[in-house]
């Protein structure tokens, strides 16, 4: 979709991982077999990009505003579009060879193709805030701290802006209840290489969640529909990979139906939908089988990326550490790949 240029256009900052953890940091390594990193931009930036890129496509029409209500089926009882509630109020169909569910966590789609999900409890919360003035130490843009059980982030992004982010474990929920933004500056307090928040100027407001449960779907492919991004599985916010992984598993889908739909064999179709389904197995697992929290209330590292458009990850090279700490720890593996 060429969105690279597009978004630094728009003034997305290029970010590495760099993670604080009890071992000391963890630094991305530089690597040239590979995009080496990815970008920080807020959604409300991010999103309009993203709608105007795929309006400019050839055989794209975008209706904004539609709601899916409905499935529709074939006498088959394959699917073959959908009923939405339009912006001004009338109900449309649309017909599709084949129908994505890009829908989100509480994904419609899914529920009326019959793709149930199974949660897992997430034992943090979340509280963020944008902010101007924040002076991040050597002007890096990206910083996140592995505290055990909590985890904070500090992430420049588009027009001078900063992102602070806490997620604590729940027993803190009282300290956010009583003053949601002073407890969030709290927790950079003392932290190595924190930000200086002296002169911090918070331009949103105070948002976050109380419970966000992790989400995984034994299939994510019925005749005539194909999950993508969170209506696929909901990973623990924490890692920073939902708008990534979006962007990836919308590629694999495409890459795996292409030829399919261009040919109109609706067996093909589905058959290939399933292929995708395998691949989002293969390569997603060892992200979706991190826990929120271990039984003791820590973060595991098996894997990390913190990145506000973080790339997907797959196995492949360590991730070097640096700093002391009270053991050696066992580098990390995993690959980050910018899309």
């Amino acid at each position: 979709m060429g969105l690279d240029s597009v978004i630094e256009e728009a003034g997305g900052v290029r970010n590495r991982v760099q993670i604080w953890t009890i071992y000391g940091w963890v630094r991305e390594p530089e690597t040239n077999d590979r995009p080496p990193h990815g970008y920080n931009l807020r959604r409300k930036m991010l999103d309009p990009l993203m709608r105007s890129a795929a309006a400019d496509e050839a055989g794209v029409d975008l209706v904004l505003g539609a709601k899916v209500r409905e499935l529709t089926r074939s006498d088959s009882g394959r699917v073959d579009g959908v009923v939405a509630a339009t912006a001004d109020g009338t109900k449309r169909r649309f017909a599709a060879t084949l129908v994505v569910g890009a829908d989100g966590r509480h994904s419609k789609v899914a529920d009326l193709a019959g793709l149930p999900g199974k949660e897992s409890p997430n034992q943090r919360f979340s509280c963020l805030a944008s902010y101007r003035n924040v002076l991040m130490p050597g002007d890096v843009p990206h910083q996140a701290w592995a505290l055990q059980p909590d985890a904070a982030y500090a992430l420049k992004n588009e027009d001078g802006i900063t992102v602070l982010a806490a997620m604590p474990g729940k027993a803190r929920l009282p300290e956010y209840a009583e003053d949601r933004e002073a407890a969030l500056l709290r927790m950079f307090d003392g932290l190595s290489e924190a930000p200086d928040l002296s002169a911090a100027e918070r331009v949103s407001d105070v948002v976050g969640t109380l419970d966000y449960p992790s989400i995984s779907r034994q299939r994510i492919a019925a005749p005539g529909v194909a999950l993508i991004g969170d209506a696929a599985m909901v990973s623990d916010p924490l890692w920073g990979v939902g708008c990534g992984w979006g962007i990836q598993t919308a590629e694999w889908l495409s890459d795996s139906t292409a030829p399919a739909l261009k040919s109109g064999d609706t067996k093909a179709v589905d058959a290939a939908a399933r292929r995708y389904g395998r691949q989002h197995k293969r390569r997603l697992p060892p992200i979706s089988s991190c826990p929120s929290t271990s039984a003791a209330g820590g973060i595991s590292m098996r894997s990390s990326a913190f990145c506000s458009l973080a790339p997907p990850m797959t196995r492949g090279w360590p991730i070097a550490s640096t700093g002391s700490g009270p053991a050696t720890p066992r580098p990390s593996r995993c690959s980050v790949r910018a899309s």
